[in-house]
């Protein structure tokens, strides 16, 4: 008689996760985990009682993903510059998650909630502008515009750039932001 497979919590949540990358967040169903798995839904439901609950749980694994990349520590640029190519660079390289927490109408709360790295830049502009907090996120906003912009280029595949040249953008909008801001 052959061993059956114990599906664990663990389990779904492993397989969901690559099932999520694979396929984006609204493939997350009982029914797509189950057969993925290659199990019946019963399993999925004894763990999770609503779809959403799982979801929450594979939205705060990307976060965490997210957060590893935004924070990573580089040598070779400066705090301000390392957050904004930790967000591109989390882009090129989990282009799937990239979507799902910042281009997807369904995925809204987390993205709202993840301004984690938003005091620190703020903090850090103060500084090296000489600005008050609200001049500072401004220049945030509109830095975080081009960012964001070049990230979801690169994660929609409209273009296909090296590290040295997301370094080299980023300087130099940075520097021409900060030009405009020191003459106001």
């Amino acid at each position: 008689m052959s061993r059956k497979t114990v599906i664990t919590k663990e389990l779904i949540i492993k397989k969901s996760f690559e099932l999520m990358k694979c396929k984006g967040l609204e493939s997350i169903s009982a029914r797509n985990i189950a057969s993925y798995i290659g199990c019946s839904t019963q399993p999925i439901f004894s763990y999770f009682d609503k779809m959403e609950d799982l979801k929450q749980v594979l939205l705060g694994l990307s976060y965490d993903i997210y957060s590893k990349y935004l924070f990573e520590v580089r040598e070779d640029v400066p705090l301000y510059m390392g957050i904004g190519l930790g967000y591109i660079t989390f882009a090129k390289e989990e282009k799937e998650l990239f979507k799902i927490m910042f281009m997807s109408k369904e995925n809204k709360t987390l993205r709202d909630s993840s301004n984690l790295e938003l005091g620190v830049s703020h903090k850090l502009i103060m500084e090296k502008l000489n600005i008050d907090l609200e001049s500072a996120k401004k220049f945030h906003l509109e830095m975080w515009i081009f960012t964001h912009g070049l990230a979801v280029l690169i994660a929609s595949d409209n273009i296909d750039i090296t590290y040295e040249e997301i370094k080299q953008f980023l300087t130099d909008e940075y520097i021409a932001l900060s030009r405009r801001w020191k003459n106001e």
